[in-house]
């Protein structure tokens, strides 16, 4: 497994992500409860990608203890991460029905669903870069959790 320390590295950050939601939770008004719908929204679509990029960061070596072949342990990751991909995707799309949207988490969207596509492909065999779609996927989580990191730490509690 070539992609061991940048598995790691994507693990360590995404703590890190996930950990400071907790501080920027209880910052001004948001410590006495008064939470817009766009706030839980962002708070959500820190924590959950967060919590997939840790433990998607995990799963190839966790694999690979069951697994000799590198090409089953891949296939397989991806498989968890697309199904865990679309999860995501439906909870933000039913999420976002409450709230008002950036443009910024519309793209992300975009990028969200061709990425369970990727991953989908690299579980079906279609793709052969296997690795490197599963490291890109986890990438692509954490950057979307840290753009609501951003829109959560920046935010102003208004509305529009």
């Amino acid at each position: 497994m070539r992609s061991y320390e940048l598995l790691l590295t994507i693990g360590e950050i995404a703590v890190a992500l996930v950990g400071f939601s907790g501080v920027v939770a209880v910052l001004g008004h948001r410590g006495r409860g008064n939470w817009s719908s766009e706030e839980l929204l962002q708070l959500r679509t820190l924590v959950e990608p967060g919590l997939v990029a840790v433990f998607g960061s995990l799963l190839p070596g966790t694999l690979h203890l069951a697994f000799e072949s590198e090409v089953a342990v891949w296939r397989l990751s991806s498989a968890v991460l697309a199904l865990l991909g679309i999860a995501g995707v439906v909870a933000f799309i039913a999420r976002s029905r409450s709230a008002i949207t950036t443009t910024g988490q519309n793209v992300l969207l975009v990028l969200a669903i061709l990425g369970v596509g990727a991953q989908l492909l690299v579980a079906g065999g279609v793709l052969v870069q296997y690795e490197l779609v599963f490291v890109v996927g986890l990438i692509l989580a954490l950057l979307v959790a840290a753009y609501n990191f951003v829109l959560l730490l920046f935010s102003s509690g208004r509305t529009g």
